[in-house]
């Protein structure tokens, strides 16, 4: 001030500094400091709309803006460790359209460019950790060098591992001389247990009729619904077995197990089955003809038939036909070949009775000319032909509907 401008005899306090340990040049440095830190305040923004994880993903999005990213053309989320302080990875991330954040700090250059969005799957390496964000700008594609960040303090806890034990039998069935079963079971504690055997139970007494040794076949659809248990591609099974004494007329239930001994008598995962089908007795009934309607009726221009038709003698008939008749002439209108579907509720009902597990039906056809203005019923008939003419077996129903 003495020296440049006049009007003063003032002198800078060297010595009044330096009976404190300082110099003027420090003093000016830890002044420069501080108001850096303030401007830095003022320039250097930033705020997390959201961040949330799953089992499956993690997610954030928010806004980050500094007049300083003119000379950091690279920007990056940096995903760190809570508990640790550590770099779990880092993302570059091109930023998005804010607005509201430009209009909310005009004076921030990149306000209105400030925006980011990212979601990230998660790793078992996350899983049970919590974790904040940074975001970054910077002169190098890598991250590192120079840069500005800005730390939120928004956390979110990844959901830690829980070990799964899931399951479905698609199928159980049994005729007089074969038990057939499909279904799947995925566990994280198969890992180390190479041995899956499928062990069939005695519903009444819960003792095991027989052990089965599977070898698994891939299941998309389970790792699509289950992508985080250890086996759930490798967790299918299917299951044909032979009919002996010991089976016949037991009411059976189905356990998968993995073992990591060949005999699966230790060290194992179960999986017990709600399904249950009575096996089929060598005096199974011999002229038993019975049948259920479930829906008969009309929907919009089409007709709806759902049902089933079960009967002694239609072993060796593998053809199959819904015959639509025209009760006032008594004279058939038309005839659709048909594939049977399973009906365990009919098996269960009629366990003495051949095919019942596969006397389901179930039919939509379009209105035809011929049916218009017909009082119809139904027909279901096993026929040995294709033609569905020759030897056959008929179950007429007593259900009826009008086409106008």
């Amino acid at each position: 001030m003495t020296t440049y401008l006049g009007g003063t005899d003032h002198t800078d306090p060297d010595a009044y500094f330096a009976k404190y340990g300082y110099s003027m040049s420090q003093f000016y440095e830890l002044t420069k400091h501080y108001y850096d830190q303030i401007a830095d305040q003022n320039d250097n923004k930033g705020s997390m709309d959201h961040l949330t994880a799953n089992e499956k993903e993690l997610h954030t999005d928010g806004w980050h803006a500094t007049s300083q990213s003119a000379n950091y053309p690279y920007s990056f989320l940096i995903v760190i460790n809570q508990k640790t302080g550590k770099e779990y990875k880092r993302y570059a991330i091109n930023r998005n359209q804010r607005n509201d954040v430009a209009n909310a700090y005009p004076n921030i250059t990149n306000a209105a460019k400030s925006g980011f969005s990212l979601s990230i799957p998660v790793t078992d390496l996350m899983r049970g950790n919590t974790y904040k964000i940074i975001s970054r700008y910077a002169q190098t594609a890598s991250g590192e060098g120079s840069y500005k960040d800005y730390s939120f303090s928004n956390t979110v806890a990844v959901p830690a591992v829980t070990k799964q034990n899931k399951a479905s039998m698609d199928s159980l069935t049994a005729n007089k001389s074969t038990l057939q079963l499909s279904g799947w079971h995925a566990s994280d504690d198969t890992e180390g247990r190479n041995y899956h055997y499928l062990l069939l139970m005695d519903a009444t007494t819960n003792k095991e009729i027989r052990r089965v040794r599977v070898n698994n076949v891939n299941r998309k659809d389970v790792q699509n619904a289950y992508p985080n248990i250890y086996n759930s591609l490798n967790s299918g099974f299917n299951l044909s077995t032979n009919i002996d004494a010991k089976l016949k007329g037991k009411k059976v239930y189905v356990i998968s197990r993995y073992s990591a001994t060949s005999n699966a008598d230790s060290n194992y995962v179960d999986y017990k089955f709600g399904n249950t089908v009575t096996i089929p007795t060598d005096q199974l009934a011999v002229n038993k003809n019975v049948g259920s309607m479930d829906q008969l009726a009309l929907k919009g221009n089409q007709l709806v038939i759902n049902g089933w038709h079960a009967a002694s003698k239609s072993e060796g008939k593998g053809y199959s036909y819904l015959i639509l008749m025209n009760k006032d002439t008594e004279k058939e209108i038309t005839r659709y070949r048909i594939n049977r579907n399973t009906r365990n509720d009919v098996q269960k009902a009629y366990p003495d009775i051949y095919g019942a597990a596969q006397s389901g039906f179930n039919l939509t056809t379009n209105v035809t000319a011929k049916m218009k203005g017909a009082h119809m019923y139904v027909i279901s008939r096993y026929a040995k032909n294709a033609s569905g003419e020759g030897e056959y077996i008929d179950h007429s129903f007593t259900n009826t509907v009008a086409v106008k």
